[in-house]
Order: structure tokens, then sequence, then C-alpha cells
């Protein structure tokens, strides 16, 4: 193995200067902010709220105003049916404001086209709510979906955007819909009405009834109406409309409820989500209905007999902690508020929250963001980011990554950096998971659109630490401090990997020995685990797929030294799965012919002895309030009546920082599930999973919606006499077929891999390899026939189905057949489960 430290940084400087985004209205309107010529403290929510209103009064989709620039085009939370006369009305919860002007651009999905945009003259104030009604020009396509960007300003201040997709549909009975959803919902809370609901239900066995907080339309009746628990509604309900056509929709509900029992005072924040089925006015079908539920912390009844903190009811089964490094202090993070405790004074303090009470201020209390904490030290204070939409403060309405230190002897919160971001909460959520660190010297390090950046924070300077970072070889180990990544554009190519000591800055680059390649594949116990495997084994098939069978796995600590190894002779591993104790191994053995063969799977096991005072999540279960969460502490609690305070804020002007979001972000895949933005991924068979189980979308960066669970119960595409070609070469007519079915020449064909050849001549090439046949199908439902491969040289045409088969070209002889899905997953899963269309 040849190793080679590079400890000198070949660091990219990146000058920062703060761009001051000046967007223009058609109306000149803003709102108002704090005085932000030198510091300031954290101000109550400015901005209005715009919302629509079916004819019956029901309102729903409550949209948040964006104050910096956006990408439009990953906006999708919110669906708006309007009438074929091309009228909308929306109505704005004021909060004080006095509206100065109203305007709208409507475009397309992607935000790129403009459709048109005008002034809203037509608009009256009541009791501090305005009416404001549109009419568009006759200019919109019946069916096809249009962003809405609402311009809203004040007479004090800035201007604000409100983002909703709108499309023309006279019959989609949103009032209908609606009104059965808080039906439904309201029945929950109501023990006289619950049976109402139960010929709704699916409830089996894969229903948790042990957990309140989570439940799902497979739970017992009891379950879904909360047990014994008998919550109460606090406010209203706030409903948003995800999908919607004709007869189905998909709908999501957040509320507060309380409850008052032997336990206590607590509140709750809900969150439903619906899918529904009406195909007329007298039936209503549930597809889907789930339920998240979690427990407002309360410091007042947080500390247990037993020394422990009480957390309660909770959806979650992780929760963002971290002590100090003596177990005096412990943080984490309960509904986006950040709590410190310090286990011997036995105190909390609540260093940050956006939501100032528990009045239930709409704005203050969105969920669109997240905290994370960086770092503790045994004085108490704190470094931690936020990162998300901006609930109030100066950065009110914008989405970026705030930078926070906490001094416990002053007990103020001080923003150190802001880093605005065009994306949505949970794109930055996933270049957070991968890479957020501050060291000693008060360096952070964050990931970044595929590129890693260091940031002074004394300074304010940004550094490129490397680019063209391969996502899934980069990560951070457990505790932090060490961070491995390598770079390129093929994972399986790389004949390097870095090494990074986080506290330092020291970068180590090991390399793959002599006709090797070297491949990073996570983290444990503090070790970096990699993996090589031989250059002239490494294969990628016609269709795509990487074979790189490693004949050795080693653990590396961070002196460099590699401390483990598993290598058997004659076999390899083709894939491995790292965890926070155990190594698994896919393997596989050289059979007679020297193809390579599956056999049983391996694990190394973490070699790591579990601390009896690590800091850990715990549970215990009550007969009325089921399983609770509790934070088991290195050091207990001291007593069971704690003290508490909130921090105070501060905010410093010119401490904005701009990085590049370098990132080929137009491979990326947006799964809309559960009414969020639920995964981002750049795996569209993963990305179909996902949506799958959300009841989602998946959507690409044009705003295109690619994949939907919803299609027709049957199809067949019609092949044209002459379209269809038959050969040997079955992938090739495969190929030939569908490219003469897309209008194309098989004349245009050029290139090696299948995905290649289609490229060339009809381009839009959809790689479905991985998914499961049933989600695949959604293309045929579209017209787009599947190529799948059903041997190790044999390949067919899926050009139909019904509910219980798949309908199939042989392409040797042009024959049809039937497979059921099970014996069509028998044909293609030993083989990958390679399917390739192309829209057309």
């Amino acid at each position: 193995m040849k190793n080679i430290s590079t400890k000198a940084r070949v660091l990219i400087y990146v000058a920062v200067f703060v761009v001051a985004a000046v967007i223009t209205f058609c109306v000149k309107i803003g709102i108002h902010r704090p005085d932000q010529s030198d510091s300031s403290t954290m101000g109550s929510a400015t901005l209005p709220i715009v919302y629509m209103q079916t004819e019956s009064g029901t309102k729903y989709n409550y949209l948040h105003g964006y104050t910096g620039k956006v990408d439009q085009s990953l906006i999708h939370d919110a669906i708006t049916p309007i009438t074929s006369d091309r009228k909308m009305d929306i109505y704005i919860r004021q909060y004080g404001n006095v509206i100065s002007g109203i305007s709208y651009e409507l475009r397309s999905l992607d935000g790129t086209g403009l459709v048109e945009r005008s002034d809203v003259s037509d608009y009256d104030s009541d009791g501090g709510i305005i009416h404001a009604s549109m009419g568009f020009r006759n200019l919109m396509d019946s069916g096809r979906e249009y962003m809405l960007k609402i311009n809203i300003g004040t007479e004090q201040g800035e201007n604000a955007a409100f983002y909703t997709r709108v499309v023309i549909m006279d019959d989609s009975y949103t009032d209908r819909k609606l009104d059965y959803i808080n039906f439904f919902s309201g029945c929950t809370m109501d023990a006289d009405s619950l049976d109402q609901i139960t010929a709704k239900l699916e409830t089996d066995s894969t229903g948790d009834n042990t957990n309140l907080g989570r439940v799902n339309i497979h739970s017992r009746l009891s379950q879904i109406g909360f047990a014994s628990l008998k919550p109460v509604l606090e406010g209203e309900r706030y409903i948003t409309i995800n999908e919607i056509d004709k007869a189905t929709a998909s709908i999501s509900v957040r509320y507060t409820a309380s409850t008052d029992d032997e336990r206590g005072n607590f509140r709750y924040n809900v969150k439903e989500f619906y899918r529904i089925n009406q195909p007329d006015d007298t039936v209503t079908y549930v597809y889907s209905y789930d339920r998240w539920m979690n427990q407002v912390f309360d410091p007042g009844y947080a500390v247990s007999s037993t020394g422990e903190l009480y957390l309660g009811i909770s959806s979650d089964d992780d929760i963002e902690m971290k002590s100090d490094s003596s177990g005096k202090i412990t943080c984490f993070v309960r509904e986006n508020s950040l709590w410190r405790y310090n286990s011997v004074r036995n105190d909390f303090v609540k260093i940050f929250d956006f939501s100032q009470s528990d009045n239930g201020d709409l704005r203050e209390d969105y969920e669109e963001h997240a905290v994370r904490i960086l770092d503790i030290n045994s004085d108490g204070d704190v470094r931690f980011i936020v990162y998300g939409y901006m609930n109030r403060g100066i950065h009110e309405g914008r989405t970026g990554i705030s930078v926070f230190n906490y001094d416990a002897s002053e007990n103020m919160t001080d923003e150190i950096i802001f880093i605005p971001k065009e994306e949505p909460y949970k794109s930055i959520a996933q270049d957070i998971s991968i890479l957020a660190y501050v060291n000693e010297n008060d360096i952070l390090y964050l990931y970044n659109s595929n590129t890693i950046y260091s940031v002074d924070c004394n300074t304010k300077e940004c550094m490129v630490v490397a680019d063209r970072v391969i996502t899934d070889s980069c990560a951070m180990s457990e505790a932090g401090g060490m961070l491995m990544y390598q770079t390129g554009d093929k994972s399986y190519d790389c004949s390097e990997m870095y090494i990074m000591l986080l506290e330092n800055g020291e970068k180590y680059r090991l390399e793959a020995d002599e006709g090797r390649r070297i491949k990073a594949l996570g983290f444990i116990d503090g070790n970096v685990v990699y993996g090589q495997a031989r250059a002239d084994m490494i294969y990628v098939d016609n269709d795509g797929n990487v074979t790189f069978p490693m004949e050795a796995i080693s653990l590396m600590n961070n002196q460099y030294e590699v401390v483990r190894e598993y290598a058997v002779s004659n076999t390899y591993i083709m894939a491995v799965s790292v965890n926070e104790d155990r190594i698994t191994m896919q393997r596989a053995t050289l059979d007679a012919n020297n193809n390579l063969v599956r056999i049983s799977d391996d694990r190394l096991l973490s070699s790591a002895n579990e601390s009896t005072t690590s800091l850990m999540l715990t549970e215990r279960t009550t007969e009325s309030r089921q399983r609770e969460k509790y934070i088991s502490l290195r050091i207990k609690a001291s007593g069971t009546k704690a003290s508490y305070k909130s921090a105070s804020y501060k905010f410093s002007a010119n401490v904005t920082i701009n990085m590049a979001a370098d990132g080929n972000i137009s491979d990326k895949y947006y799964v809309y599930g559960y009414g969020c933005l639920y995964e981002v991924t750049d795996s569209l068979s993963q990305a179909m999973s996902a949506a799958a189980e959300s009841g989602g979308v998946v959507v690409n960066h044009d705003a295109q919606t690619i994949w939907s669970r919803y299609k027709s119960k049957e199809k067949t595409i019609k092949v044209p006499e002459g379209a269809l070609v038959t050969s040997d070469d079955t992938r090739m007519a495969a190929v030939g077929t569908l490219v003469r079915l897309a209008g194309a020449s098989a004349g245009d064909i050029s290139g090696s891999t299948t995905t290649e050849c289609i490229e060339s001549a009809v381009g839009n090439v959809i790689n479905l390899t991985g998914s499961n046949i049933e989600n695949a199908l959604y293309y045929v439902d579209k017209g787009y026939p599947l190529i799948a491969r059903i041997g190790s040289d044999e390949y067919c045409i899926v050009y139909g189905y019904t509910a219980s088969s798949v309908k199939i070209y042989n392409m040797r002889t042009g024959e049809q057949s039937a497979y059921s899905f099970k014996e069509f997953d028998a044909l293609t899963v030993p083989y990958g489960s390679v399917l390739i269309t192309a829209a057309f």
C-alpha cells in the first residue's frame, strides 16, 4: 500500500462579498424589518400569510413568504385548483401590516417561462384579512400546472413572494374533499364519532399500536382515536392540498393539541397525511392515513425521578443531542427548539427557538427548518447551526444556514455567519447530513453541492477544500473529527481517497495498490473503512451496472495505520453496508468458468465496548401514554425540580457568506411525499421507492413530475406492424423496437451501453434499473414501453399490463407472453432488475 501524506493544504481561496439581491416587483412594496445597521435582537415575525378559501369557508394552502431568491422549481408543497373562468381569490392575514400593493407572476413550473404578470387592484380589507381577486388571461392550458408567484408588500419596507402551483380544473370538487378531511380528523378526537371511520381503516398486523407518536391506516381504531389520551384541539387545522385531480387528492393537515392528565399538562404538534379517492359525492375511499405526534418539551416536567430527561410522546427514533467532554452539559433539540441542561446545577436554558410562546403563531411555528449541534465546551458554551426557512429575525423569509454561538456567561445567542441558499429545507438538510463540523480553532467545515468548504468563523474567509466530490464516497466519523472523501466522476474508477483530520486540517492521501481501484465505504469505531478491487475485474455491463469485486476490506485509524483487515481466499466483497456496530458484506466467489456467484454474507462487528455512561435515548411504556422517550444522561440529574431561562439573541451586520452551488443539481430527483419534500436522491429507482412508500410523486429539477403511484388498472401499448425488431441479439432488438416506437430511425443508434444507444437515437433516457416492476409500469401507462433484462443475454419489451400480469414481447420470435408479477420478478431480479425506457 502506497501512502502519501499531504499536510500542505491545497485550498482554493474564494473571495466572499455580501451581495444585495435586488428584486423588482410590479408594485414597489415591502415588509418592515428591525434596524440592521449594527446589531439587533431576533424580532417577532413580520410577514403576512396568504391562504385560499373554498365556497363553504374552509381555509387551505397557507403560504409563507420568501424575501430572498428561491429556486421556484423546487417549490412543490401546495397546488390550488382554479376554474375555467380563470378567476382566483386569495386571502391575506395581515398581522398588523398595511398592505400597499399586490401583484403576481404566472410562470412555467421551472420558473423560466413567463406566461403573464399583472398588478392586483381588486381587493378589500376587513378585520385584518384582505380578500383579493385575480383574473388570468386566456393563456393557460387546462390540466397543465403552472407556478403562481404572489408579490405582497406593506408601507414599511421590503417585498415578499408567496408561491403555489395552480391548475385549471373545473371538477376538482375541492370543497367536498376538504370537508371530508375535516370530518375524518375531527372523528379521531371525538370518542362519540370515532366509529364513523371504522370502515375506512385497514387494520392489520403491520400497524404499530404501541406508540401514539406514529399511527397509520393499519393501526387499530382505538389507536387512531388516541387511545385514552383525550387530546383537545388548540387553534385551527391548517390544511394543504399537495396533489389533486377530479377524484383523488393528497392532503396534509397540521394542528396543535393539548392534554391534561396525571402526568401533566402538555402540548403536541400533530401532522396528518391523507390520500383519498372520491369517485362521486356519496363515496370516499381512504387510501392512506398517516399521523405523527410530537410532544412539546416542557422543562417543568422534564427531570424524572431516575435522573433522566423526559421528552414524552414522539414520532422520532432519533433525537439530535450532544454532551460536553465531562458529561455535565447536555444539549438536545426538541421540535426545533435547542435546549441546554446542566446536570450539576439542575437548570435548563432554551438557547434557540423561533416560537416565542404557546399562542400558536403560524409563522413562528413553521417547521421547515432544523437545528444541528456542532460543539459544546466545559463552560457550557454551544456552537450550532439553524438551516432551512428562517421564521423570524433579520433573515425572515429567507432560506439558508445560520451559524450561532451561545455564550453561557452572557446567556446570549449570537449569530456569527449566515449563508443564503436558494433550495428548500430538505435539500439543505441532505448536505448538512454529510458534513457540518467546527473545530477548536473556529474553522467550520460544510458540504455544499459536491464541494467541501472551510469557513473561518472569525475572519469569515471561505476556502474550497475539495470540489467534484463524489457524494456517496464522502462521510464524517460518528464522533466527528475525521472526514473521508473521493473526487472525480466515477466512484468505481478512483485510484485514491482522502482522509482529513478536521481539528487541524491535515489531509492524507491514500493511494490504491498498483493495478487496483479504491472505494471509501464509511466509518466504524472511529476508523475509516475502505476496500480495493483489481481494475481488470471491475466491470460495467451493457446496461451501465457496475461490478466492483473487492478482495479486502481495511480499517484505518487517525494515525493512518491499518488496524483491521478482512480478506478470504477466492472471496470477493460485492457490496458493503456500514452502521454503528457492524459491517455487513455481500460476498461472491469464482466458479469453474470464472463467473462470480453469490455466497453467504459475512459481518465484521464493532470492537468498541459500549460505555455504561454514554448519552442515550431510552424508552419507557405506560398504559395511558404508551411508549415515551427519555434522555439517559452521562451524569444523572441532581434533582427533580429544575430552573429554566431563555437566552437573548444578537444579530450582527456583515455576517453573510455566499457559497457557489457548483454541483450538478440537474441529476437530482425530488420526492414529495407525506405532504413535504421527503427525500432528495440521484437514484431514480430509490426516488420511486420512496415516493411509493410516502404516497408521493417524483419531480426532476425542471419541476416535471416523472413518477406517480397513480396509473390505469390496465394498459396495452399498440405496436404497429414493422415496429417490432426480432434478432438473436435480443438487447439490440429491444433497443431497435423502442427507437422505432419513439418515431426515430434505427440508423441513428450509436454507443455501447443500452442507455447510450437509446440516448443517441431518441434522447430522454429513463433508467429504472433497480425498481420493482409495479412502480416501473407507470411509464407503460404513459405509453413508454420498457426494455427488461430477463436472462444473462436475454431482453424483452414490456408493452402492457393488467391488475395481475405483465405483457412482454420475445425479441427472438416476436411472440407475446404474459407473466404474473411474481414470475416476472423471478426473471428480472437475478439480473439486476434492469428496466430502461425513454420519454418521447
